[in-house]
């Protein structure tokens, strides 16, 4: 029986993360790595899926050597495919629902204790997002989709994203209850806003995006945090946190309380108590059950990675609702920044509210796809007055941009589709999303 040392150094590293940092070929990366997958898969599928302190996965570390070497080169790919295989993708697919009594039974729990109820209500929220939103670009499902069904989801993400803002802002300019609070701290080129939201305003705002991702089934991690908080609302002491460098949002029960504490993940459809009792120390210490999103393209093709939370270089932040919108503007180089800043001064606090909380990540979009060109907001003769205009007019653009793809893409199909009537040989597309 081979022995595999799963410890980590002081870096965070493990076994795997020394093959790649200290190989010096790559044949020598394949033999340790093959008898490490057939010998032990499963002390290897631990090690893939786990990042040391720089935040780096061992797949992350495959070297590419300086010196080229023909034989060398061919193990390269094999060490890519034993890698892929062996990092973690799990998460309960989206179509399945959570059973809260086997969730008890397989973390031992009372059903009738406080814990065990509030598993139920954990398990009941997951099942009533996932009874809304059944289709994500970032769940391990994703890897199935074909491309270009892909692309039109991401699509109807990011509309969803943009019609939500849109709401937002339209109910924050409607509403005259809602307070700001915003200073301007010259000596560091900082504007601050702040809202003051009542709990009524802010259940209003998470129903306002709930009803916007409902109508298309579609989301993501943070869709399903507001399904789940919207549903906890009121049955239960819940909070809404955030897996910084990890890009993943989850709920919480009983946060505070080490023995009824329960993590909630809508996205991964997982229900599980917060700390264990250790039973060396008599104290209760988190489960090792937090994992994060981290996406992986190779030869064109992407994978959804769930590796373990490391609290070395992750951060666990909660989402205070009350706070949720607020901003800091701060001067840089960049010319829609410098603009920004300018403006500032000449909008009352609600236009504020919305150049920086709705409009400017939107033009900062657009420009990045270069679908404005800066002149065209540097050229406007009242920037206070016309700076709405201008952004329903880009997002028409943008809009009419999205529905010409569709167009193509439907053509396109239509196409394939025709040669399929004519040639019964054609292969049929990839079921993976390719890029």
């Amino acid at each position: 029986m081979l022995h595999i040392d799963t410890s980590f150094d002081s870096d965070g590293n493990n076994k795997l993360h020394h093959i790649m940092k200290e190989s010096s070929n790559y044949e020598s990366i394949y033999r340790a790595l093959d008898e490490y997958s057939h010998k032990s898969p499963r002390k290897m599928r631990k090690m893939a899926g786990c990042c040391n302190n720089q935040g780096k996965l061992p797949i992350q570390l495959i070297p590419n050597f300086d010196e080229k070497n023909e034989k060398d080169e061919k193990y390269k790919p094999a060490i890519y495919q034993i890698m892929l295989n062996a990092t973690p993708s799990k998460a309960r697919p989206l179509n399945e629902y959570l059973n809260w009594k086997e969730v008890c039974q397989k973390y031992q729990i009372d059903p009738d204790s406080r814990l065990g109820k509030n598993v139920k209500l954990g398990c009941e929220a997951v099942n009533k997002a996932r009874e809304k939103i059944y289709f994500s670009t970032t769940h391990p499902d994703a890897m199935k989709y074909r491309r270009e069904d892909f692309a039109s989801l991401t699509r109807d993400i990011d509309y969803n994203r943009n019609e939500y803002r849109k709401k937002i802002c339209h109910y924050v300019l409607l509403s005259d209850d809602i307070q700001f609070a915003i200073s301007h701290q010259p000596e560091q080129v900082t504007w601050t806003l702040k809202t003051v939201l009542s709990p009524e305003q802010l259940i209003n705002m998470i129903q306002i995006r709930i009803s916007v991702f409902e109508k298309n089934n579609r989301g993501n991690c943070s869709e399903f945090s507001d399904f789940i908080e919207d549903y906890l609302n009121g049955k239960a002491n819940t909070k809404a946190s955030s897996i910084i460098k990890g890009d993943h949002k989850f709920n919480e029960i009983d946060p505070e309380d080490k023995e009824n504490a329960v993590i909630v993940d809508g996205w991964s459809g997982e229900v599980s108590p917060k700390f264990r009792l250790d039973k060396k120390s008599g104290e209760y210490v988190p489960y090792k059950k937090l994992r994060y999103f981290y996406p992986y393209q190779y030869q064109n093709r992407y994978y959804m990675f769930t590796p373990r939370y490391n609290p070395n270089y992750h951060k666990v932040e909660d989402i205070f609702y009350p706070t949720m919108f607020d901003r800091t503007l701060k001067r840089d180089e960049s010319d829609l920044t410098k603009y920004a800043y300018m403006l500032m001064d000449k909008l009352d606090d609600k236009e504020k509210f919305v150049l920086v909380w709705f409009i400017l990540p939107i033009l900062k979009d657009m420009l990045k796809r270069k679908r404005i060109d800066m002149s065209e907001i540097r050229d406007l003769r009242d920037p206070a007055k016309t700076l709405i205009p201008l952004f329903m007019d880009t997002l028409t653009r943008q809009l009419l941009v999205n529905e010409m793809k569709t167009i193509n893409q439907l053509e396109n199909r239509m196409i394939w589709q025709q040669g399929l009537d004519q040639d019964d040989n054609v292969e049929p597309q990839s079921t993976c999303f390719l890029f």
